[in-house]
């Protein structure tokens, strides 16, 4: 286990290293910061989904949230950049309050509420003053566009993602999480207080898009409802989670390194095939190997069972 845990650190300091050096040997950074969004997007939603058996689908809410929250407290009343982003993820964190009672449902009816929760922030965005969100066309943020420090402000988010989850897998939630997915009633039964794990994961869960989602606002320095709350963001990160493999903390860092890297090169060659493609892998996925990459590596090799948490 410590060299499983050696082995973790070196990557983590190695790929640091290079991300922090990033900026110095590219001039464009549109493709690190989304990568290192989607990051921190799929440890978060593993979180929910690879360790409780729940599927957000509208894990995007948080996301969306984060952004508006960050650009009004910037645009509207100067707050200055970094209290905005983590004012987007207070309010994150309280619209994850605020919709706990809805883990009480299972399957595909906790997904379905989940997503009408996404669908009623955008409306509600939208249709909001126009002097205090923008309306339908949002907020720019152009006078604060800074993309080296919104960089590395994403990289801290994406790291601090990575740090949680690995301290997760070690922790005394990671098996009471387990054993909810397996049977929270079974679970119940032997003593685990289910409700205090699951609303621990939530609100987890719900942290880093609500932090990523402000980073993501003053990169792009603009928000507005159709991006900002766009289902396409929760369906790449289902997917890119889904593909490496759910429940692992490796699963999800593969997965967005392998199919990001596949969707960028997808989309030079054919620009709007890149959704195809997705629908394509996931379908494969699901058929093929439903465990992801890792369950099927670990599934031929169970060494690595241990190096894949």
């Amino acid at each position: 286990m410590r060299r499983i845990t050696a082995i973790y650190l070196g990557l983590m300091l190695l790929g640091g290293g290079f991300f922090l050096l990033a900026p110095l040997l590219y001039r464009s950074l549109s493709l690190f910061v989304f990568f290192l969004m989607y990051l921190a997007l799929t440890q978060s939603f593993n979180l929910i989904y690879g360790y409780t058996g729940y599927v957000p689908f509208g894990h995007v809410a948080f996301f969306g949230v984060g952004a508006y929250t960050t650009a009004i407290l910037r645009a509207n009343y100067g707050v200055p950049m970094l209290p905005a982003i983590l004012g987007g993820a207070v309010v994150a964190q309280l619209l994850a309050l605020l919709v706990m009672p809805t883990l009480r449902l299972r399957g595909v009816y906790f997904a379905i509420v989940n997503f009408s929760i996404s669908e009623a922030m955008r409306v509600i965005c939208a249709n909001l003053p126009t002097d205090f969100s923008g309306g339908s066309f949002g907020i720019s943020l152009s006078r604060y566009y800074n993309p080296v420090a919104s960089y590395y402000a994403m990289l801290a988010v994406a790291a601090l993602a990575l740090l949680t989850v690995w301290w997760v897998t070690r922790a005394r939630l990671h098996i009471r999480l387990k054993a909810i997915k397996e049977d929270d009633l079974a679970a119940e039964v032997l003593g685990i207080d289910t409700t205090r794990a699951k609303a621990l994961a939530w609100q987890l869960t719900a942290l880093f898009p609500g932090l990523a989602g402000g980073v993501n606002a003053w990169f792009t320095a603009v928000v507005d409802p159709s991006t900002a709350f766009n289902s396409v963001i929760t369906v790449t990160t289902i997917t890119y989670t889904v593909f490496g493999g759910a429940g692992t903390l490796i699963g999800p860092v593969l997965g967005t390194l392998v199919l990001y890297a596949l969707n960028d090169f997808v989309w030079s060659l054919f620009p709007f095939a890149n959704l195809l493609v997705f629908g394509l892998v996931l379908t494969g996925v699901v058929l093929l190997m439903p465990q992801g990459v890792v369950g099927l590596l670990v599934s031929r090799f169970p060494r690595l069972r241990s190096a894949a948490l």
